[in-house]
């Protein structure tokens, strides 16, 4: 009998390690209250990591998780990340997984995931007394991308970034140095960063304006040249690229209610992507083509996906269908307010 066990005791270590050797760790995390193993197969990395700032019931937090071929979102699916509690704006690095986020003090500060420690971020740049005041943050493969209110008012801004790279940073007391991207006579919104091009909403209408007329730009970070990608006369702005960079997906309120929309680079194609009394926002796309985004009704507000296959499918019908599917969100969790993705 005992012969018996440890061969069926071999047979199990030897299933173990096939299983193993056809996966590779793709995520690893560590949190406050355990750790968090996910798995990717080598074939096919990670699509990306979905982030979201959910309410807990007591404050808002931020929470990951990692969409791959195998995943299936349930409540389970989701790491919560409990040393930040109720930030103002977050946004999350790609590679390194730190979180960068502007707190109720209108201070910056970088959370390291690894050490579970928060410190302050630009904080010589960040004079005392000054009205100046830094909003909409994007995390991208080198440092942030951020808008900088001017005397704290949204009338006029700049977009700046970080010019150091983050990641020499970290461990050193050198603070990252702050560059104007672009500084104009007017107010922009949501920058991101995609292969070496700022993308973002340039407001060409602010004061007699009803709606707000804010269009979609694109700047070559290289040239400096930039150029209008939208002109929807209505308040549009693009969340995020695909990963080769030929569309980006915008939000946008041209059809009276925020739609979304996939707009072709090259051709300057808008195809609409959603429809209906609802309000549609933070259109985020996966490296396998899928949608998330963020879908607020008078029931309350959900974590949404439209799927590549279904996307192709709207690509040939001048009206959208509704083929949207609703996430479960992170247990406990009943309000979402921001998401993004990393590629």
């Amino acid at each position: 009998m005992m012969h018996k066990l440890m061969q069926n005791f071999a047979k199990y270590l030897m299933d173990v390690w096939q299983i193993l050797a056809r996966y590779s760790f793709a995520f690893l995390l560590f949190t406050g209250f355990g750790l968090s193993i996910s798995f990717a197969s080598e074939k096919k990395a990670a699509d990306g990591i979905l982030m979201i700032v959910g309410y807990d019931g007591s404050a808002w937090h931020p929470y990951i998780a990692t969409i791959d071929e195998h995943t299936k979102f349930n409540r389970n699916s989701w790491i919560k990340i409990h040393g930040i509690r109720d930030p103002v704006n977050l946004t999350r690095q790609p590679g390194s997984g730190d979180f960068y986020l502007k707190g109720n003090n209108g201070q910056l500060y970088r959370y390291q995931v690894a050490s579970k420690t928060q410190s302050p971020l630009l904080s010589s740049k960040l004079e005392t007394g000054s009205t100046n005041n830094y909003t909409q943050l994007r995390a991208h493969k080198d440092g942030i991308v951020m808008v900088k209110l001017l005397a704290g008012k949204s009338r006029d801004t700049q977009l700046v970034s970080t010019e150091t790279p983050l990641s020499k940073t970290v461990d050193s007391q050198v603070e990252p140095a702050i560059k104007s991207l672009v500084k104009q006579a007017s107010a922009q919104f949501h920058p991101l960063i995609h292969q070496q091009k700022l993308f973002y909403a340039h407001v060409s209408c602010r004061l007699a304006c009803d709606p707000l007329i804010m269009e979609v730009w694109q700047q070559d970070l290289n040239t400096g040249k930039a150029r209008q990608l939208t002109l929807l006369n209505a308040t549009s702005y693009l969340h995020s690229v695909n990963t080769e960079g030929k569309q980006g997906f915008v939000s946008s309120n041209q059809r009276g209610y925020y739609h979304l929309a996939r707009l072709d680079f090259v051709t300057h194609k808008i195809s609409w992507l959603t429809q209906g009394q609802v309000t549609d926002s933070f259109p985020s796309i996966s490296r396998n083509g899928d949608l998330y985004f963020i879908r607020r009704t008078p029931a309350g507000t959900h974590l949404m996906v439209l799927q590549k296959e279904d996307m192709a499918i709207l690509a040939e019908h001048s009206t959208p269908e509704v083929m949207a599917k609703k996430i479960s969100l992170p247990k406990g969790v009943q309000k979402i307010r921001y998401l993004e993705i990393n590629n």
